[in-house]
């Protein structure tokens, strides 16, 4: 009878212990808050074209997150990843196309 419980912490390679679900726990939250504010507020920075990409954008960025399952520590990055390309992109439509608050 297997009595391991799938949320039950992995030992790694090294001997170490250590648990996925927090890392990944942490990027959704850290994703989802980079939705909220800044990706859902972009409609008062730039018009409303890039705000719907900006939406697309994000929810890519969901999926991408919701499959790397096994790399908790790489999902990590797309919540920063979407952040700065969000600011990049407002920033150079700032600058290029003339969008201000």
């Amino acid at each position: 009878m297997n009595t391991s419980h799938p949320d039950a912490p992995t030992t790694s390679p090294d001997g170490r212990r250590s648990s996925v679900r927090p890392l990944l726990l942490l990027a959704a939250v850290l994703h989802l808050g980079v939705g909220v504010f800044p990706i859902s507020m972009t409609g008062l920075l730039a018009p409303s074209w890039f705000a719907v990409v900006a939406v697309l954008a994000w929810g890519l960025g969901a999926v991408v997150l919701a499959r790397m399952r096994h790399t908790p520590k790489t999902a990590l990055l797309v919540p920063v990843v979407t952040a700065a390309a969000w600011w990049l992109a407002v920033t150079l439509g700032d600058v290029f196309l003339g969008w201000t608050a």
